[in-house]
């Protein structure tokens, strides 16, 4: 149970700071016609590579924890809602 506390409180702190770096891989700045750098590092080129991972990792991280900790939230109200009825009908 401690791991699983100190692993919930890691991730509640470094949410804020991870969601921000990687939603600004998703910003590009246009140089020149034919150039696109991101806002945040100009020496790496906003292609289709770059895009493409900052969307899977923008699924990975801001969207998918809070929607795991949503499910994990539900599957345990779950568990105690069958142990509530278990103990209801033993009694």
């Amino acid at each position: 149970q401690g791991a699983v506390d100190s692993g919930f409180l890691c991730v509640m702190i470094l949410y804020p700071r991870v969601s921000t770096v990687v939603l600004s891989a998703l910003r590009c700045r246009e140089l020149g016609p034919e150039l696109s750098v991101l806002d945040a590092d100009y020496s790496v080129a906003c292609d289709h590579g770059v895009e493409g991972l900052a969307w899977v990792m923008v699924l990975v991280w801001p969207v998918g924890i809070p929607l795991g900790l949503l499910l994990s939230s539900y599957h345990c109200r779950f568990i105690l809602l069958l142990l509530r009825a278990r103990k209801a009908s033993l009694e």
